[in-house]
């Protein structure tokens, strides 16, 4: 009971430190006993201040040691990426592995799609295309590529 009041606790800490960005801090409060939640806290903090690096190196232990990353993860690492190819690749690349396609991930597309107004606009009706509807932070990416 006392581990999960901890893990808990520390993925709560966790979340607070990524919204602000704080990715070391979140690395090291984490530490090694990292679950879906802290390895998903960590990809949210470096995608705040777009390390895609370690967004890629974090995703990787996810897949070899870790617990198996979601459609939030993927996300995550989405955000994280700088360029419209390296987030496309990736958010095409979970895609392909069956994770669900969501307006998350769209919207994190639109967003790396800064001055690739047609690749932005692609992507904007594929989401129709599967059922999606853009909303107002897709639309805010949308308007980010242009």
């Amino acid at each position: 009971r006392r581990r999960l009041g901890d893990a808990v606790s520390k993925n709560s800490a966790a979340q607070r430190m990524s919204d602000h960005g704080a990715w070391r801090r979140v690395l090291r409060l984490v530490g090694g006993q990292m679950d879906l939640v802290s390895f998903t806290c960590c990809l949210g903090a470096v995608a705040t201040v777009k390390r895609w690096a370690k967004a890629v190196r974090l995703l990787g232990h996810m897949e070899t040691d870790g617990p198996r990353p979601n459609d939030i993860s993927f996300n995550a690492a989405v955000a994280a990426m700088e360029g419209w190819q390296r987030a496309n690749q990736l958010l095409c690349a979970a895609w392909r592995r069956g994770f669900q396609r969501n307006i998350v991930g769209y919207t994190s597309i639109l967003s790396a799609s800064a001055k690739r107004w047609r690749e932005a606009l692609q992507r904007w009706y594929s989401m129709a295309e599967v059922g999606l509807r853009p909303n107002e932070m897709s639309f805010t990416g949308l308007l980010s590529a242009i």
